[in-house]
């Protein structure tokens, strides 16, 4: 009966370890740059890994002319970090 359980604890640090070498997604946020002279929004996806919180920012996702055009857009952001 303690070696199941045992077995138990091993496989879900296992998987918490897999996850975190992974990057989990805790929030996203918006972020502005100039392109061709106008300023565009775009949806940003941070990532917790072990060395801290990283931001992904992938081109065409959630691109818009103003903040709650990028906020609302369809896309999201995937449970972990897309490599």
């Amino acid at each position: 009966m303690k070696l199941g359980w045992a077995f138990f604890a091993l496989v879900a640090v296992a998987a918490a370890a897999y996850a975190l070498n992974r990057g989990v997604y805790v929030g996203s946020g918006i972020h502005t740059y100039t392109y061709g002279g106008s300023i565009k929004y775009a949806k940003d996806c941070r990532y917790l890994f072990p060395s801290g919180i990283h931001s992904a920012s992938v081109s065409g996702w959630g691109i818009g002319d103003s903040q709650q055009e990028a906020e609302s857009s369809d896309w999201f952001c995937p449970l972990f970090e897309p490599n």
